[in-house]
């Protein structure tokens, strides 16, 4: 693994210290202000809603830019904006100054996340790409789980805003390390001024290649699945706990369980998935997510639900390694910002359709039959995975022609 693949990782590892309780901290501040889970799916389905806009933009961007560039930029621009919000709560308990920060990290994210997808296969070799995407999601989930350890007795001793002032620190420092990458992109659109009009054209380019790869459409709408998988499990997070007692140690240990399945498994997916195959790996995935789900839905026994959550991890990681790693693999022309982008487009339109009605129906239900839905939708992706995967011998849908 080269130096350059470590320095992403590290900085992967640091921006999710932050991130690991950023969302714990602006569902609490909500859940408590509103008393309704509703609030927290508008919160996250708004990233979706703005993402949809802003993702048409972002890939065309990101294949005339250096991605790490962009990256470097964006990490500083989100981090300060996110402090200063921040403060400005703590002394005025203006919620307004957060939703202002949310949007413009909402704006930002899609052109980030285009950037990063677009370099982790400019920066590493293609044969080590799902090696280093696993890496990358140990060290993301270690992150997370130091970031929702320090959760709780931040929320107990402290207060919430402390979180989004950690988290705000933690973009900056991965900014500074992304900038210590060294090289250019690879395939790179020549063109550098993109105007609405060229916009136009990729995005014609790219109906183009949908249409000469129809198999890489459904690659793109199930990577989205394990995705939205977890921001399901985000949204019921709260209600969940309080359901069970509402102890802020016990919702650290549901969700900080997930970071420690989902790290444990990282460190030797790319060698299971290469034992037992791509296909069967999303099958183990996919069917470990539905167990997982169906028992946070059937007990009330924290120790139960957080060994679900714990569980649920390992399977989202193992069926999501191997659908990002076949993804990013094929993606070796030079749409590959727009390729990340139309994933994220996918998402954001599901995310918008799913998060806002889960949420009004645990708020007119209760949060297990929610969760019981949630296992539902993981069995409809199955279902089509294993339908894609029929249509598209011999190579099956993770396997077809590059893009």
């Amino acid at each position: 693994m080269n130096r350059n693949a470590k320095l992403l990782i590290t900085a992967v590892f640091t921006t999710d210290i932050g991130n690991g309780m950023f969302l714990l901290g602006l569902s609490m501040l909500l859940y408590k202000e509103t008393g309704s889970a509703l609030y927290i799916a508008y919160a996250l389905s708004s990233e979706y809603i703005i993402n949809i806009i802003m993702l048409f933009f972002a890939g065309s961007i990101v294949d005339r830019k250096d991605p790490k560039t962009i990256m470097v930029k964006i990490d500083l621009l989100r981090g300060f904006s996110l402090l200063i919000a921040s403060v400005i709560h703590m002394f005025t308990s203006n919620i307004f100054v957060l939703y202002i920060a949310l949007v413009i990290l909402n704006i930002l994210k899609p052109f980030y996340r285009s950037a990063h997808f677009a370099l982790t296969p400019s920066i590493v070799e293609k044969e080590n790409i799902l090696h280093v995407n696993a890496l990358k999601g140990a060290a993301s989930q270690s992150g997370a789980l130091i970031g929702t350890a320090l959760a709780a007795p931040i929320f107990t001793y402290l207060r919430p805003e402390w979180t989004l002032i950690i988290d705000g620190i933690s973009f900056i420092l991965c900014g500074l390390i992304i900038s210590f990458i060294k090289g250019e992109a690879i395939d790179i659109v020549t063109d550098k001024n993109p105007t609405l009009k060229r916009f136009y054209v990729d995005w014609k380019e790219m109906i183009n290649l949908l249409r000469r790869f129809p198999s890489l459409l459904l690659h793109l709408i199930l990577s989205s699945g394990d995705f939205l998988f977890v921001s399901l499990s985000n949204l019921t997070l709260i209600p969940l706990n309080e359901s069970i007692g509402g102890n802020p140690y016990i919702l650290s240990l549901i969700d900080g369980s997930f970071a420690i399945g989902s790290l444990s498994i990282s460190l030797i997916v790319s060698k299971l998935v290469k034992t037992t195959g791509n296909k069967k790996s999303i099958l183990l995935g996919y069917g470990i997510q539905i167990a997982s789900f169906i028992f946070m839905a059937i007990s009330k026994s924290p120790t139960i639900i957080i060994i679900a959550s714990l569980v649920f991890g390992i399977g989202n990681t193992i069926s999501m390694s191997v659908f990002m790693g076949s993804l990013q693999t094929r993606s070796i022309g030079k749409n590959k910002g727009r390729i990340g982008s139309l994933r994220q487009i996918l998402l954001s339109t599901f995310g918008t359709i799913f998060l806002p009605l889960f949420g009004d129906f645990i708020n007119k239900n209760n949060v297990q039959v929610a969760i019981l839905l949630s296992a539902g939708l993981i069995v409809g992706y199955l279902l089509l995975f294993l339908m894609s995967d029929y249509f598209f011998k011999p190579q099956g849908v993770l396997e077809n022609e590059n893009a």
